[in-house]
């Protein structure tokens, strides 16, 4: 499942009409804007433990991350995560500024594998358990939302 989420990425939503997409690329590379303040994760609450799970109890956890993070009055935005060619894609959220142990946190309190920690200068792919953790670069690239 790791070498799955080296290629994976996430897109987020980051104005009403406009989004950006984020892809895993060679350590070192920093292509395209980063237009956040502070760092970001991506976290989807979907299919727990790597297990596909009926699309209502996706839809439960997907709404269970959602109040959880604004009963913590956190700063994100939705975002998708997913393979290149957009066959799996699993909704969750891009979190602004929150700090990597907290991130790590919510990934094992939502039955995650990983995460993806994204700063200017690289793309983080954090495992939930254990120490597992890859430096990567990254591709940013604007496009219209929807």
């Amino acid at each position: 499942m790791w070498a799955a989420f080296t290629i994976a990425g996430f897109t987020v939503e980051i104005a009403g009409d406009q989004a950006i997409c984020v892809r895993p690329a060679p350590p070192g590379t920093a292509l395209g804007p980063f237009p956040f303040a502070a760092p970001v994760t991506f976290l989807t609450a979907d299919n727990p433990h790597g297990r596909t799970v009926p699309e209502a109890e996706n839809d439960a956890r997907r709404t269970a991350l959602a109040a959880l993070l604004d009963d913590l009055g956190l700063d994100w935005l939705p975002a998708t995560g997913g393979d290149p060619q957009g066959d799996h894609l699993e909704p969750g959220a891009a979190i602004v500024g929150l700090d990597a142990a907290a991130a790590t946190e919510l990934g094992v309190r939502f039955d995650q594998a990983a995460i993806y920690r994204w700063e200017p200068e690289a793309l983080h792919l954090v495992a939930c358990a254990g120490d597992r953790h890859e430096v990567l670069g990254y591709t940013a690239v604007p496009l219209p939302s929807g």
